[in-house]
């Protein structure tokens, strides 16, 4: 940074008002114009005695002299001149105060700015330090690599050394690759054994397919035959409404006594046909169980099958540990043994069905004769049947959410066999985007680091720049703020003098003699002014005093103590503390003061 050749600072005014001794009083005109304006009020203050009306001496005397100049009217324009003269000075002076502390102002941000920079800079200190922390661990690490390198290169040389054991490797890696052919060969032949058992269960699953049909064929039956008997009932039940229409007509004592005695005989009948239909209901239940029963083996015989799949799964997994084929003839002899028990389960129920249709016949023409009785009988066997068709329903519906889930439970075992070897494919391409996606990570960490420690080195030179730059306004801010205060010191005694100066005009307009009372207006100023002067010139010490005590017992404390961060420790041993000057101070101020 460089500055232009002119002035850094706008000169200074010199200012019109005059210091203290800087005027002399013994000229009579300087001494009616310095009066002036000095009075508060132009009325009198003392009474003045009553003018005697005889005549003085001497004031018939004909060689009178004419009366003097109105001295105090040219006093009062003299001192109104100098109030006029010292109100622009305060004017002006005031502006350059406001000036200056523009001034100030800018050269305190401009100190802020640079403690900022200096924070800054030993931030980057730090920041360098640890990077050549980070460079030597880095050289360390290459280091650590070429005697790698060289370990590896070593390795390289023995391996080409080895060359000839590669030769005698190849041929047992020969061998090796005969040996697989041979079982890829006894794999294969496994894989027939395997073809044609799944051909031989096949067969078995069409086999109890038919098994299947032919009972679901039965059932077919055991409706039609329930639908009949619905049928008888109906019929019974018409015509035992016309016997009753019938026995309303007729009312003979001999029919009556007839029907009382075939009322007995029914009620015998329908005694009987009850322990009857207990047998029936007994007989039903038992045909339900059957049912059941029948069910149960086919759901029996369903596990088997899938048995028998997860074994001839287990067979074919197995079939790379074992050369012989499997033995199956005792599964085919259970199966076997299976469908005969089927057979016969199914034969039983044929003949259940056949002694049941029977019975029902036998129950029709009963209670063709036991018509009274027969219309409470076919109400309950109605509530059995509607109860037994309820639970034979229920029965179907639940074999066939229990087929319904057999079948969605292999579906979602050959969706979830699948999904795995997707997921395996997956998992392994995911493995090997997260490889790559390691080593852009690895290789752009690399150019990271390199362009950090390029941009520290960077940022360091341009702060030390900086610190250089900021180093040229410290001592311009140092003689501005000297200025500055004895402006300010100037500033608050000119304001003070002219208060006490009012108060001293109303003091002196009780003197007569005009002469005594300048001499004592001028005085009271010159000691007043030398006596604010000195005021200001300890005041100013006082407080640079006790600035540098104050920063020099911060200094003390930040030295003592260890709660202060490290970065705010001071970073020179010595304290260096200013000496004092050679010349007075007090002269130095009012040398100063008489060149304002």
């Amino acid at each position: 940074m460089s500055f232009p050749k002119g002035p850094r600072f706008e000169p200074q005014k010199k200012s019109e008002v005059p210091g203290p001794n800087a005027y002399d009083l013994n000229q009579p005109s300087q001494l009616d114009a310095y009066k002036r304006g000095a009075f508060l009020e132009k009325a009198e203050r003392f009474a003045k005695e009553a003018a005697s009306d005889a005549p003085g001496p001497g004031a018939y005397s004909s060689n009178s002299k004419p009366p003097p100049p109105d001295r105090y009217a040219i006093l009062q324009r003299k001192v109104e001149d100098l109030e006029r003269i010292h109100h622009e000075g305060k004017k002006a002076h005031q502006a350059e105060v406001e000036r200056l502390r523009l001034d100030l102002f800018r050269s305190q941000n401009a100190v802020a700015d640079f403690e900022k920079q200096m924070k800054k800079t030993v931030l980057l200190e730090s920041r360098v330090q640890e990077l050549k922390k980070v460079s030597s661990t880095e050289q360390a690490e290459l280091r650590e690599l070429r005697v790698k390198l060289k370990a590896s290169e070593h390795e390289r040389a023995q391996l080409f050394s080895k060359h000839g054991e590669v030769g005698d490797l190849k041929g047992a890696l020969q061998s090796l690759r005969d040996e697989v052919r041979e079982k890829d060969r006894l794999i294969a032949d496994l894989q027939k054994a395997v073809a044609a058992e799944r051909e031989k269960r096949e067969l078995e699953k069409a086999e109890s397919q038919q098994v299947q049909s032919q009972l679901q064929e039965e059932t077919r039956q055991q409706h039609s035959l329930i639908d009949q008997l619905e049928q008888h009932r109906q019929l019974l039940t018409r015509a035992s409404e016309e016997y009753g229409r019938l026995v309303q007509k007729t009312v003979l004592a001999s029919v009556h006594s007839q029907l009382k005695h075939e009322h007995g005989l029914s009620l015998m009948r329908t005694w009987r046909l009850e322990r009857k239909l207990a047998n029936s209901e007994g007989q039903i239940t038992e045909l339900v169980n059957l049912i059941r029963h029948a069910k149960d083996t086919n759901a029996v015989l369903a596990r088997q099958v899938d048995d028998l799949r997860e074994e001839c799964g287990f067979y074919a997994a197995q079939v790379t540990l074992s050369q012989e084929p499997p033995q199956l003839a005792p599964l085919y002899s259970d199966l076997c043994a299976a469908v005969h028990d089927s057979n016969e389960t199914r034969r039983v129920l044929h003949e259940t069905d056949r002694s049941l249709l029977e019975l029902y016949h036998l129950t029709c023409r009963d209670l063709a004769d036991a018509h009274l009785g027969a219309c409470l009988e076919r109400e309950q066997q109605r509530l059995a049947l509607q109860d037994a068709q309820s639970r034979r329903d229920a029965l179907e519906t639940e074999s066939a959410k229990l087929r319904q889930d057999r079948d969605a439970v292999i579906q979602r075992l050959d969706e979830a066999v699948a999904s795995l070897a997707r997921a395996e494919r997956d998992n392994l391409e995911y493995e090997q985007k997260i490889q790559a996606a390691a080593n852009d990570r690895n290789t752009l960490q690399q150019l990271t680091e390199t362009v950090k420690r390029n941009r520290m080195t960077e940022d360091g030179l341009r702060a030390e720049i900086q610190l250089a730059d900021s180093e040229q306004f410290q001592s311009a801010y140092y003689s501005l703020s000297d200025e500055v205060n004895a402006l300010i010191a100037r500033n608050e005694l000119a304001e003070v003098e002219a208060q006490h100066l009012s108060k001293f005009n109303a003091e002196i307009l009780g003197h007569h003699n005009p002469a005594q009372r300048i001499m004592y207006v001028d005085r009271i100023r010159r000691e007043l002014a030398e006596s604010k002067q000195k005021y200001t010139v300890t005041a100013v010490e006082l407080e640079t005093s006790t600035a540098r005590n104050t920063e020099l017992l911060r200094e003390l404390d930040m030295y003592k103590s260890a709660s202060v961060p490290l970065e705010n420790k001071p970073r020179t041993v010595i304290t260096r503390v200013a000496r004092p000057p050679l010349a007075v101070l007090n002269k130095s101020v009012e040398d100063f003061s008489y060149a304002m």
